[in-house]
């Protein structure tokens, strides 16, 4: 799932050559202030115009109860516009604030699909990109370094917190055995498993059971 600012508007000109308006900074600037340091959770709105009495599908509440609870107590959107049969698509949620749709999105569109959120508020978007490691998934993947790359025969660090010794099988979640398997690195490790089953989050998330007999082996590896 990506975050993301949007991108600078465009001056458009229709046919007749005239120039679209711009849309006015100071509007915008105190949109952001508003969405981003005035509101500190969804409390903190003014009005309840934006609010439903009505339940979420039984569905989007599963989803609901996986988003980090930050990220739903600052959430100022309204009710869940959320449609069926999201099996494969790749949705744009455009003002997606600190990602709570984008979150049960990316749990609805399965391994084929892809969810992107895109915000102008900078602010809203460090508690979705905080979170991000949080609502990782686990598909019961395994991933060995060959110990191939010249530099790294023993031991191959991909960022802090992924660390692989040669030969040494480890549980990765969803996104890194596809960073693993579909990128340069592929060639030099031996990706085990598949997203067919969903086991849930990744142990390493807060909250998220660790088995036992995993404990050791996974601590490191989100």
């Amino acid at each position: 799932m990506a975050l993301d600012n949007p991108a600078p508007l465009s001056d458009t000109r229709p046919s007749g050559g005239e120039a679209a308006p711009a849309p006015d900074e100071a509007d915008m600037a105190a949109v952001r202030d508003y969405y981003g340091t005035v509101l500190a959770s969804s409390s903190d709105l003014k009005t309840s115009a934006c609010c439903t009495a009505t339940a979420p599908p039984p569905h989007i509440a599963a989803a609901l109860k996986q988003v980090h609870e930050e990220v739903t107590g600052r959430f100022y959107g309204c009710g869940t516009p959320i449609p069926p049969a999201l099996d494969g698509p790749t949705v744009l949620d455009l003002g997606c604030g600190t990602g709570r749709d984008a979150y049960v999105l990316a749990q609805l569109v399965g391994a084929r699909g892809q969810v992107i959120g895109v915000d102008m508020t900078e602010e809203q978007l460090a508690v979705a990109r905080r979170h991000q490691g949080w609502h990782t998934e686990d598909y019961g993947q395994i991933a060995a370094y060959r110990g191939t790359l010249a530099e790294h025969p023993h031991v191959f660090e991909l960022d802090d917190h992924h660390r692989f010794e040669t030969g040494r099988p480890v549980p990765v979640y969803g996104n890194t055995a596809d960073m693993l398997a579909a990128t340069r690195y592929g060639q030099h490790f031996t990706v085990t498993g598949d997203k067919t089953t969903h086991f849930g989050l990744f142990p390493c998330a807060p909250g998220a059971a660790v088995p036992a007999t995993t404990a050791d082996s996974t601590a490191a590896c989100c």
